[in-house]
This record gives C-alpha cells, structure tokens and sequence, in this order.
C-alpha cells in the first residue's frame, strides 16, 4: 500500500506528506472524519513512510524497514486497539513501558490508537501525559470518527488531519467493473465512506441477501 492508492482524502495526504518532505513530522496527529472514510488505511502508510530508507514522500515498499511494517512485525511500530468496548488504562500503560525504551536504530517509535474516543477517562489521563513527555522519540496517531469526544487538551496537543467521505460517485465509477452487481454497489457507497470498506461489505452475503429481501418487498 502507498499514499498513490489510497482513492481521495487528498488533503490529509498533503499535510502528511508536506511533512515528510519537510522533515517536520509532529509528535502527535489526530485523525478524524466519518466511519470508514480510511484512516487507518492511511495511517499505517504514514507509518511506513516514517521508517522507510529511502526517506521520501511515500513507502518505497520494498527495503527492509517496509517489509517489516507489511508483515507486522516492526519493533518500533504498535497499533493500540479497544479491548472490548473501550481502551483501558492497562493497554496505555503497556504502551508507555514498551515505548520507555528507544530503538537500537534509534529512529521514532511510532503508535496507533484505533478508536481514540473509546479511551477510558483514566487511559485518557495516563495517554495525555506520554503525549506531552515521551521518554524516546515517538509520533502518535489517534482515529477518531468522533472528535469532540476526545479531550480537549489531547485535541490540543495533536496536529489535526480531517477525513471527508469520498463521493459515492466517485466510488460507483471506481468499483462498477468488479464483480459485484451494480444495483448492490449502488447501496454500498451510501452506507460506508471508503472504497475499501465497500468492497469488504460487498463481500458479505448478509449484504447482499438484505438487499434482494428489501427488492421483493417493494
């Protein structure tokens, strides 16, 4: 994956990739825009532009710091889930502890949070202190399709990057030379904001048997 195929969300490409060119990367970003618009999509390509050798614009994809990241298994790389419902003080606190140490490269440690807004109140607390004093060089990415459930000092202290759902227009033409139907392509692109999330709802059977039922009941 590179920032080439990733389809719209040209503005947040820019920002990131500015700051690639640059070399100013912001210790912390917060990613934000509706469900399935991309974004974590966009940030494990960021992630992988930072630890990258070839040290451009986008992964080159093929040194061995890349292939790392495609496996999953780059030791300064760590992508924090909800467990459960939530994201719980412990899981921040094991990110703090791996993250205490610096790389034997001695490049940024860099993190994911997935669901940011998901936190609990105290991981929120213990995340907002590890933003503010890292022990080792890191960037931090939060997702969010809930912004304003964030707090307002994490807000504060992260470089916003906004996602807007790509046109359904656009996603129509994109995908109306696959195999899926194009009466079911149709409902997809007003359900999900991404090309790729479409294609993973459009291989649901449920899906498309939802929508042949909604057919023989109208």
């Amino acid at each position: 994956m590179s920032f080439q195929e990733i389809i719209g969300q040209e503005t947040a490409k820019k920002v990131l990739q500015n700051g690639l060119r640059q070399q100013k990367i912001s210790h912390a970003y917060l990613f934000h825009g509706p469900a399935g618009s991309g974004q974590l999509k966009m940030a494990q390509n960021f992630a992988k532009a930072l630890v990258c050798l070839e040290k451009g614009v986008d992964a080159c994809g093929h040194c061995i710091e890349c292939r790392k990241m495609e496996h999953g298994n780059h030791p300064d790389f760590l992508l924090v889930e909800p467990d459960g419902s939530s994201i719980k003080i412990d899981q921040i606190r094991e990110l703090q502890r791996i993250f205490s140490y610096r790389s034997e490269a001695g490049n940024r440690k860099i993190y994911i949070i997935q669901d940011a807004d998901k936190m609990t109140v105290q991981a929120a607390n213990s995340l907002l202190k590890f933003l503010e004093e890292p022990p080792a060089p890191a960037v931090a990415m939060l997702l969010t399709d809930n912004v304003q459930s964030i707090l307002p000092t994490i807000r504060s202290r992260t470089q916003p990057v906004l996602f807007t759902a790509v046109d359904p227009k656009q996603m129509i033409q994109m995908l109306a030379d696959e195999t899926s139907p194009l009466s079911l392509v149709r409902c997809a692109v007003h359900l999900v904001s991404d090309p790729e999330e479409c294609r993973k709802l459009l291989a649901e059977n449920w899906f498309a048997e939802i929508r042949n039922e909604m057919n023989r009941t109208t």
